[in-house]
């Protein structure tokens, strides 16, 4: 019995004496393959909506083309946007920022202008106006560490011709891109033409006399798909007896297109009048858009009241002499009658000299009606004035021959003129 003790005394202070060793299983370890890829974070780009103006070249008046409803636009003449472009790699890895063009939507074929960035922006700064969406989730605070906010201005310029998608397009350093959702559709540098439809032929004619053309029509010309608008004006010359005929009417041998006095003047690249109000009255008519006859009785303005319509006296005043060239036209539901003011028992309107200034251009068809008054974007224009195309206006020329004259009158012109809105 002691002896057993012993043993197992010995074993029991072994136990404690050998340092303890927990159980243990085999163990096999597994390695990681993570690729972090930048690159496959796209930019994104936006537009700030109420940022969007149209600008007229300086040829054209200069100014917001306020006026200006359909997408064409012409040489000099430029687009500007504000965008706002986000990297979640940072604001570094923006390579470019431009406007392109594109045969579709979407990324765009042509690179046209670099954007500038805008540096003003800080954190914090509100971008609600940019509508920046990701993920469903609309940002609203500039966050310098991501996005940088860029101007765009297109200028069109005189290789750009037809129809092209435009956007703005936003692209990373590894050449990922985005565009902004509002691409826009425009027609760069369209033609513009009238065409001419008839002559002014009034046959013979005896001195005293009224004698009427054939009707011309005058077509609004320009490539289809353009949009453009015309809005139409008219001025003319003297007209001469080109051969050696001893030609007199009635002083000498000229046949005067109108008696003279002041020319109209006519703002036709377009203001805003909504701020400046005193350009509300664009057009004023002169001496020279009267037509002053023999038939002007019923509408004869205070300056006209017992004028001289003298046959044999070529005026120079507006008041005495006649006006031998007029015209009558008709557009839809509006006629040159509407006219009060220039025209006269039969409807006609005098046609005022073609200077240098196109300023001193009439309207063809004016009116004295304020319901004959159409508005694009706050400019006001003559309802029946303004074609687009494909659309046509009619106009027919009468002559007063004065008294005496003889001759052969084939020298000379008038002039149709279209100003694109």
């Amino acid at each position: 019995m002691r002896k057993i003790v012993c043993i197992m005394l010995a074993a029991i202070l072994a136990m404690i004496m050998v340092p303890f060793v927990a159980a243990d299983t085999p163990g096999s370890g597994i390695g990681i393959n993570l690729t972090v890829d930048p690159s496959a974070i796209s930019p994104y780009i936006w537009m700030n909506p109420d940022s969007r103006i149209m600008l007229r070249s300086g040829a054209g008046g200069s100014g917001e083309a306020i006026q200006r409803v359909n997408n064409y636009a012409f040489e000099g003449e430029q687009i500007e946007w504000q965008v706002l472009a986000m990297d979640e790699n940072g604001v570094e890895t923006i390579s470019d920022v431009s406007v392109y063009t594109g045969s579709s939507q979407g990324i765009g074929d042509n690179q046209e202008v670099t954007c500038d960035e805008n540096t003003t922006w800080v954190d914090g700064d509100d971008i609600t106006l940019f509508n920046a969406m990701v993920d469903g989730t609309l940002l609203t605070a500039f966050d310098s560490d991501t996005m940088a906010v860029y101007q765009c201005i297109l200028t069109v310029i005189p290789s750009m011709y037809d129809e092209w998608w435009v956007m703005a397009q936003v692209t990373d350093a590894d050449f990922n891109t985005d565009v902004f959702d509002e691409n826009e559709f425009w027609f760069f540098n369209p033609v513009v033409a009238l065409v001419i439809d008839g002559t002014m032929d009034f046959g013979s004619a005896s001195p005293g006399t009224m004698a009427y053309s054939g009707t011309v029509s005058v077509t609004n010309d320009a490539d289809v798909g353009s949009g453009v608008l015309l809005d139409m004006q008219i001025s003319g010359e003297d007209f001469y007896d080109p051969t050696s005929s001893g030609a007199k009417c009635p002083v000498t041998n000229r046949l005067k297109l109108n008696n003279g006095g002041t020319a109209p003047s006519y703002e036709n690249e377009g203001v805003d009048i909504a701020a400046d109000p005193t350009l509300a009255g664009r057009y004023t008519s002169g001496d020279q858009s009267d037509c002053d006859s023999p038939s002007d009785a019923a509408y004869q303005d205070a300056a006209d009241v017992g004028d001289a319509d003298d046959l044999g006296i070529e005026g120079i005043d507006g008041f005495t002499g006649v006006d031998p060239l007029c015209y009558f036209a008709t557009n839809g539901a509006y006629s040159s009658a509407n006219d009060a003011d220039r025209r006269d028992d039969e409807g006609y309107l005098g046609i005022a000299y073609a200077t240098s200034d196109d300023d001193n251009r009439d309207p063809i068809i004016t009116s004295t009606d304020a319901a004959d008054i159409i508005t694009y974007g706050g400019v006001e224009y003559f309802a029946g004035n303004v074609l687009d195309v494909g659309s046509d206006l009619s106009v027919t020329f009468r002559v007063l021959i004065p008294e005496p004259c003889s001759g052969s009158f084939s020298e000379g012109s008038i002039w149709f003129w279209g100003e694109a809105i």
